[in-house]
């Protein structure tokens, strides 16, 4: 965005925050022995996001997740440093940190014309590589298990969302410009994923 979003804007957004990875869902299950009392249910039936808005949510926020062991892989990745504050950054604001950071990533690949003289010399430690190797993969199946979860169940939301739903969604998606910007983020995720799983 080129202007700073109103507190009307990001009130969606940060109420949906408080659902990340639907955290606070479990925790609100399991703290009352997965069977709460009705006028629990319908206190929380009053404060509860709709399932469709949470649902995209947790989407975006899983697939930004996701993309920190792709970064990481990245044979052209910026120092770490930058990758963990794009990471981190991503997921409180999606594209406005990973789209910067992919366009400086390909201007210092550019300018770094010696970089083949320097990989020949990362070879020396094939123990250390090793032990990254298994460390990078174990990460890596975490972070599916995760993010498999969380598309799952967010997939399952959106399967079973009625139409009134659905209408009420569209409406949020034409008048706040967040959750805009989420939708158009799904699409420029799925291009930025398939442009880095090609550079690994």
């Amino acid at each position: 965005p080129g202007w700073p979003p109103s507190d009307a804007d990001l009130a969606p957004a940060i109420e949906d925050s408080k659902h990340f990875f639907y955290i606070a869902d479990l925790m609100e299950f399991f703290g009352d022995g997965g069977s709460p009392a009705s006028s629990d249910l319908s206190t929380t039936t009053q404060t509860q996001p709709p399932a469709l808005r949470l649902a995209l949510f947790n989407i975006a926020e899983a697939w930004i997740f996701a993309f920190l062991p792709l970064m990481l892989t990245d044979k052209k990745r910026l120092p770490l440093p930058a990758v963990l504050f794009t990471w981190i950054g991503g997921l409180g604001l999606t594209n406005a940190f990973l789209s910067p950071y992919l366009a400086f990533r390909e201007i210092f690949t550019l300018v770094n014309t010696t970089g083949d003289e320097e990989k020949e010399e990362d070879v020396v430690n094939t123990d250390k590589n090793s032990v990254i190797e298994v460390a990078d993969k174990l990460f890596s199946i975490g972070t599916g298990v995760i993010v498999s979860l969380i598309f799952g169940y967010a997939s399952f939301q959106i399967a079973t969302s009625s139409t009134d739903q659905w209408k009420e969604f569209g409406t949020l998606v034409a008048t706040d410009r967040t959750y805009l910007a989420f939708c158009i983020d799904l699409v420029l995720f799925a291009i930025f994923q398939n442009f880095l799983v090609n550079q690994v």
